[in-house]
């Protein structure tokens, strides 16, 4: 063979492909490696591994999403305040627990945290915490009474707190609250004072919430402010009462609106009974800068008092009216609608002229078989389809101003010395 011939050769030779293999691939991407430096090199046959088996990668993140929606996944979506929830309230009466035969069920504001699991499995709420960012304690315009009352509140402010305080952890609640998979479920939560006396306004308190799942996540609600909604006709009824007794509250009444106003202006929601609270006042003619005007029309004569001077009885306070408040006329139609209903004698006789009486009013009365105590009237009472101590009151009707304290109501309890005149 030639030169010629064998220089052809090598030339047809070196121009044949090598068959496809792996290792001719691996060897390939080494002598890369090798070449170009070690980290870019791993890095380069990472990639060309996934491109070669895309696989590896779709499995691992479908295994990971699997693994995920297995697991429970809770989170807050809402906060609601617009609802209310239903609790007990116990009373207090001269320092001693009333008749718990009295005690009710009332209806008041709560946060209710709606919570979302985005995993299948169930989701535990273990604990919950609330801590206290700002509170109101507005003034009791109207004096104090006998009785005060607790409602059994999740969380109860102390009735000593101070701004300096703030803000202050309550101590924190045990929950077994579960949430399904793949579900939504609420948690309410109601905050409030520890006391409320007879003539006491609510307290508001700002506040935030913070939920411990069983796996010790801890989910942070936004704050929120509540305010007692059964406390609303309460005030009213003391602000009108103090009214028709002619007695100037305006300056603590206009102050209590103003932290009521601050309250509104908190961070975060607040319960609609703050702004409906506000609204009643405003109808009735007050706001934090202007008041309504009290009438110091001159009263007119008394009808002469049915009860002697040296002696009482007990009666059924049925009605009381405002002295200039009302016409003639008025008074008139008022006794003769009690007496339809009641099928008896009303009495009509000015407040003023009886020293266990406060002055200022028309005091209608039944006052029946000489009552011997305070729990005859509302006997009375209820025999006529009258229940509502608003309505009817047992009273001792006499001019001594030490007889004041006999008031005996629906609410009183039984043997009280409110009821009973030894």
């Amino acid at each position: 063979m030639s030169a010629k011939q064998n220089k052809k050769r090598k030339r047809q030779t070196s121009q044949q492909p090598a068959p496809p293999s792996k290792q001719g691939f691996l060897r390939r991407h080494s002598t890369a490696a090798g070449t170009v430096g070690g980290i870019a090199g791993v890095a380069s046959l990472i990639i060309a591994l996934i491109a070669l088996n895309p696989s590896i990668r779709s499995t691992s993140l479908a295994e990971e999403a699997n693994k995920q929606a297995q697991n429970a996944d809770l989170s807050i979506i809402k906060l609601d305040l617009t609802s209310t929830v239903e609790l007990s309230e116990e009373t207090i009466f001269n320092g001693a627990p009333a008749d718990t035969s009295k005690n009710q069920n009332i209806q008041v504001s709560a946060a209710k945290i709606t919570l979302h699991n985005q995993g299948a499995q169930p989701a535990l709420i273990k604990e919950t915490k609330v801590q206290v960012l700002d509170y109101w304690a507005p003034e009791g315009c109207h004096g104090a009474g006998p009785s005060r009352t607790s409602v059994l509140y999740d969380f109860t402010v102390p009735g000593d707190i101070k701004r300096s305080q703030l803000p202050l952890p309550l101590p924190s609640k045990k929950e077994d609250f579960e949430v399904a998979g793949q579900a939504n479920d609420q948690l309410a939560i109601t905050v409030g004072e520890e006391y409320v006396g007879e003539a006491g306004w609510p307290g508001i308190v700002s506040a935030s919430a913070e939920l411990v799942s069983i796996d010790g996540n801890v989910l942070k609600s936004d704050p929120f402010t509540l305010m007692n909604l059964n406390a609303v006709d309460r005030v009213i009824h003391l602000v009108k009462e103090g009214l028709g007794f002619g007695l100037d509250r305006s300056e603590c009444i206009q102050k209590n609106i103003k932290l009521l106003e601050e309250a509104i202006d908190a961070p975060g929601d607040h319960s609609p009974s703050i702004d409906l609270l506000l609204s009643r006042l405003r109808e009735i003619g007050y706001t934090s800068t202007s008041a309504p005007i009290i009438s110091s029309a001159p009263e007119p004569t008394p009808p002469v008092p049915s009860v002697p001077l040296g002696e009482g009885i007990w009666v059924a306070q049925l009605g009381t009216y405002s002295v200039g408040k009302v016409t003639e006329a008025q008074m008139l139609d008022i006794v003769g609608k009690l007496e339809q209903k009641t099928g008896t004698k009303i009495t009509r006789v000015r407040s003023s002229a009886y020293g266990s009486l406060n002055p200022g009013y028309w005091f209608l009365y039944h006052e029946g078989e000489r009552f011997k105590d305070g729990y005859g009237p509302l006997a009375f009472c209820i025999s006529r389809g009258i229940s509502d101590e608003n309505e009817c009151v047992g009273r001792y009707l006499s001019r001594s101003e030490d007889d004041k304290k006999y008031t005996c109501k629906f609410s009183t309890p039984q043997n009280s010395p409110n009821c009973i005149r030894r």
